[in-house]
C-alpha cells in the first residue's frame, strides 16, 4: 500500500504530483507539510494534487508548502499537464483549476504553452481590503538594509500579486520583506510579493516570494501578473521575456488581455509514499 507521486518542476519551481484521478484520495495538512519539507521529506513548493473532472481532462488542486491551499500556480500547470499529456497521449490539455479551465498545448522538447486568463484589477477581486487604486498603490516597505519600495501594481491572475519595480531586485533583502508583504493587514487572502527590474521593452528580470512557500526560483503567476503591471505602466511590450533565478518564461498578452505563458516542464523522478 502507498501513494504513487511524481516529482515534476519549471524553472526549479518544484512540485509533488499525486495522481487521484482513479481514487477518492484527499491530502491533509500534515501530510502536506510532511511531503514539502525538504530534510525530511520529498521537498516541494507545492503539492498538487490531480483528480477526475467532469469538464476538462482533470482538476488540479494545489496546496502550498505551508499546508494552505494555493488559487493558481502557473508553473505547476504546466507540469501537470505535461504529465496528464504523456499520460493520456494527447497534446492538448485542458486543466481545471480553482475556477477556470486553462488551456494548454504541450510543445516541442518539453515545453508547455497555457492561456491563463485575463487579470483582474478590481479591488475587492484581487482583493484589497478597502477601496484603492491598484494600479497605483500607495503602498511604500523599508527592508533591513534600509532599501525603499514603493507605488507598486496590484492585481490577480488567478491568485493575488503585487508588483514593485526596483532598479535592481537583488539588492533587496526578499527574505527580510517577504514575510512583512504576504501577511500585510491590507490583503485579506495574503498576497505574492513581486520584485522587478524592466531591462527593455521585452525582457524583465524577476525575483518572487510565494504566498505559503516563501522564496522560489521562478513563478509562473508572478511572471504573468509583473508582465500586465508592466504594459499598464507601459514599461514594456506585450511580448516579454521574464528572467527569473532559475531560468527564462515567455509572457504574450493578446489584445483580449489573455495572458499566455510559455515554458518549460520537466520530470525530476517518480516513487511511492509508504504510509507509517
Amino acid at each position: 500500500m502507498g501513494i504513487n507521486f511524481t516529482k515534476m518542476h519549471g524553472l526549479g519551481n518544484d512540485f509533488i504530483i499525486i495522481d487521484a484521478i482513479e481514487d477518492n484520495l484527499s491530502l491533509d495538512k500534515d501530510l502536506i507539510l510532511k511531503l514539502s519539507e525538504r530534510r525530511k521529506g520529498i521537498g516541494c513548493d507545492q503539492v498538487l494534487l490531480i483528480r477526475k473532472s467532469d469538464i476538462a481532462d482533470a482538476e488540479m488542486v494545489v496546496f502550498n508548502s505551508d499546508g494552505t491551499k494555493s488559487e493558481a500556480c502557473g508553473n505547476g500547470a504546466r507540469c501537470v499537464a505535461k504529465y496528464l499529456a504523456d499520460r493520456i497521449s494527447k497534446s492538448k490539455i485542458q486543466l481545471f483549476s480553482e475556477n477556470k479551465i486553462l488551456y494548454c498545448d504541450i510543445q516541442l522538447h518539453g515545453t508547455v504553452s497555457i492561456c491563463m486568463g485575463i487579470p483582474e484589477f478590481k479591488w475587492d477581486k484581487i482583493p484589497i481590503l478597502k477601496p484603492l487604486d491598484p494600479l497605483n498603490l500607495d503602498l511604500s516597505f523599508e527592508d533591513n538594509l534600509g532599501n525603499i519600495i514603493s507605488n507598486p501594481v496590484v492585481l490577480n491572475v488567478g491568485n493575488p500579486h503585487i508588483v514593485y519595480f526596483v532598479d535592481d531586485p537583488y539588492r533587496i533583502d526578499l527574505e527580510n520583506l517577504g514575510p512583512v508583504v504576504e501577511n500585510y493587514p491590507l490583503f485579506p487572502k495574503k498576497i505574492n510579493f513581486n520584485l522587478a527590474y524592466v531591462q527593455s521593452k521585452s525582457s524583465i528580470k524577476l525575483r518572487v516570494w510565494e504566498r505559503g512557500s516563501g522564496i522560489t526560483l521562478a513563478c509562473g503567476t508572478g511572471a504573468c501578473a509583473t508582465v500586465v503591471a508592466a504594459i499598464y505602466r507601459k514599461y514594456c511590450d506585450k511580448n516579454v521575456e521574464v528572467n527569473l533565478p532559475g531560468g527564462k518564461l515567455n509572457i504574450y498578452v493578446d489584445k483580449n488581455e489573455q495572458i499566455f505563458m510559455t515554458g518549460p516542464a520537466e520530470y525530476s523522478f517518480s516513487g511511492k509514499l509508504i504510509n507509517d
